[in-house]
């Protein structure tokens, strides 16, 4: 199919978005659009979003792509998110001057009928794992096979859309370096302090079971307002909001990138009755805890 003489559904009551030419980015993978059966690929949504037609000033399409972690401003965030301090800092234009045109992009981009689409995508995403993540997160499961920065340009632009909505539907919270997602602003700073005291915990064990974790957890004040979180959503948004702690398939925290002799130590007893083969032992290793060194 011929992207480029494929419209962009969504803008409006009967209305089509003819996204302008760019050049291809990543795999022309669809999503569905109001029950339309073509949907809408990932490069055309980065076409419109990416689109300077109509920008009355040329900084806006100098922004554009800055502000979607494109260009060449550095964030001290995982991901190449950057503040609107940190593009002052790179570009040296005036505070003003940049404000405005950042206002008048993020207009733009709600314009579009897509972005908004991927933004109750998002909203969704952070439904189904306990109401808050942390940003790189809802990047990585909305990713699949496709390209991660495209993706992450597309979540950054929905998430700038949403942060101006009258009623938004998530937040953005950056407590240091991470970008919490969350349902709303409390549930942000709540994830942010499970983050917290994940930290903790594997900073001092290298590794808690589930009912340490638990312990741990389930001492950090929920919020006034807020429903408690079941167990498997509370270890998961913990892991998601830290800064090193990590979830293994049997719930539970470990440090990333701790040595394989550390969890050969933890796990001794059940490596013991398995046969002498290294070939198992890292694939065990491996599948309980994705993200460790060398597993």
């Amino acid at each position: 199919m011929d992207m480029e003489a494929t419209p962009v559904h969504g803008t409006g009551p009967g209305d089509a978005y003819d996204a302008p030419s760019y050049p291809d980015y990543g795999e022309e993978v669809y999503y569905e659009d109001d029950g339309q059966s073509d949907g809408y690929s990932l490069h055309a949504i980065m076409q419109a979003i990416l689109s300077d037609d109509g920008d009355a000033f040329a900084i806006q399409s100098a922004l554009r792509p800055e502000l979607l972690g494109l260009g060449e401003t550095e964030s001290a965030s995982y991901l190449n998110w950057p503040t609107v301090e940190e593009i002052l800092a790179h570009t040296g234009l005036a505070e003003g001057e940049v404000r405005e045109a950042l206002g008048a992009i993020t207009r733009a981009w709600g314009e579009i009928g897509p972005v908004a689409d991927f933004s109750d995508i998002v909203e969704q995403t952070l439904r189904d794992n306990g109401g808050a993540m942390a940003a790189d997160d809802v990047v990585a499961v909305l990713t699949g096979e496709d390209d991660p920065q495209t993706v992450a340009a597309i979540v950054r632009a929905a998430v700038e859309v949403e942060q101006t909505a009258p009623h938004p539907l998530y937040c953005e919270w950056r407590p240091d370096e991470r970008i919490i997602l969350a349902l709303s602003k409390p549930l942000a700073e709540y994830a942010g302090h499970l983050g917290n005291a994940a930290d903790e915990g594997v900073r001092k064990s290298g590794v808690m079971g589930r009912l340490a974790a638990m312990g741990l957890l389930r001492r950090v004040r929920v919020p006034e307002g807020t429903k408690p979180l079941g167990d498997h959503d509370l270890l998961g948004i913990a892991a998601s909001c830290s800064h090193q702690a990590a979830l293994s398939s049997e719930g539970e925290l470990y440090r990333r990138g701790l040595p394989e002799k550390t969890l050969v130590d933890w796990c001794g007893n059940i490596l013991r009755v398995l046969p002498e083969d290294p070939n198992r032992r890292n694939a065990f290793l491996k599948a309980r805890f994705p993200e460790a060194l060398g597993s």
